[in-house]
């Protein structure tokens, strides 16, 4: 499984909420964790099959999120 790794601007439970909605309808991402902790809001995302970062991070923007692959 491989792991994309993008910086966000999510910073709330509120945004996380809306973000498991976004991601809960999108069946091609399975798992997927966020560290509100980290200083770059850290979202972790497992896509089902060869995904491109850019995919999951125009996905992520068409619905109101900043996003930049940090790794993948």
């Amino acid at each position: 499984m491989n792991w994309l790794i993008l910086k966000t601007n999510i910073a709330t439970p509120e945004q996380v909420q809306s973000l498991d909605l976004l991601l809960s309808s999108f069946t091609d991402i399975t798992n997927w964790t966020i560290d509100l902790e980290d200083c770059d809001h850290v979202l972790r995302a497992a896509p089902t099959f060869f995904y491109k970062e850019r995919e999951v991070v125009g996905l992520l923007q068409k619905h109101g999120f900043q996003a930049e692959v940090l790794m993948g």
